[in-house]
């Protein structure tokens, strides 16, 4: 019997084993399960994904384990005879937990050889670059990876970060990604004015507004037109008085 993490792990039993409780913990897969998964990530596929492939969604492992999970099911694949009559891949699996559990690592080494480019940023070493690539490679973002690795003291600042990872993720190196970066600086976003409508005041008599401009052009119209008649009447009435006298 092989105690980790107060779990009894049996080489002889092939079931699912649990490492760890509340919302840190570690479901380990059945050896068949365990060996699906493998087959699927060495012919490619992320350890994510190939969880979901082999039907274990519901027991994902931890982010931090994919990478050591993947270079595992790479390494121990050279196995000729794979893995459903052995633990071999659970028992690399379960060291992978406890380098998980044990946090990113902290030794001198972790702060060896770091790189300072011209544009003033530090870079890992090529050996934790190379573990930030593995991790970015099953899908962890690279701010997250610097964690993992122990490079978060040197993390660039925000906008960098973004503008790094799109470019390790087309193919770039640190260095090439972070002096690219350099040179296109933070994307600056202008904020659009506001244009404030002026509103319409519509009064609320008058020509031009409204519905009823005709009737109002009328009646204008008419008015005008009794005024000219009672003045040519006024007019007749006055000459026939004069003639009358």
């Amino acid at each position: 019997m092989i105690v980790l993490a107060a779990v009894y792990m049996d080489p002889s039993d092939p079931g699912r084993k649990q490492f760890g409780q509340g919302q840190t913990f570690f479901v380990l897969p059945a050896w068949h399960e365990l060996n699906a998964v493998a087959g699927l990530v060495r012919r490619g596929m992320r350890v994510a994904d190939a969880y979901v492939k082999a039907g274990l969604a519901d027991i994902p492992p931890p982010e931090g384990m994919l990478a050591c999970m993947a270079r595992a099911m790479r390494i121990v694949s050279s196995l000729t005879h794979g893995y459903l009559m052995n633990y071999a891949l659970s028992r690399e699996c379960v060291d992978c937990w406890e380098l998980w559990m044990d946090g990113p690592p902290g030794e001198w080494y972790v702060r060896e050889d770091r790189i300072t480019l011209p544009i003033g940023v530090v870079i890992p070493s090529a050996n934790y670059e190379r573990r930030i690539i593995a991790h970015m490679a099953e899908g962890v973002p690279l701010m997250r990876a610097y964690e993992y690795a122990g490079q978060a003291d040197i993390l660039p600042e925000a906008w960098m970060v973004d503008c790094m990872e799109v470019s390790i993720r087309a193919g770039a190196s640190m260095s090439e990604a972070a002096t690219r970066c350099s040179h296109e600086g933070p994307v600056t976003v202008t904020p659009t004015p506001t244009v404030t409508p002026t509103p319409t005041v519509t009064p609320a008599n008058g020509p031009g507004n409204g519905p009823d401009d005709g009737d109002w052009e009328k009646e204008k119209t008419e008015s005008t037109l009794l005024v000219v008649g009672a003045a040519v009447g006024a007019a007749l009435l006055v000459g026939l008085l004069m003639r009358g006298k």
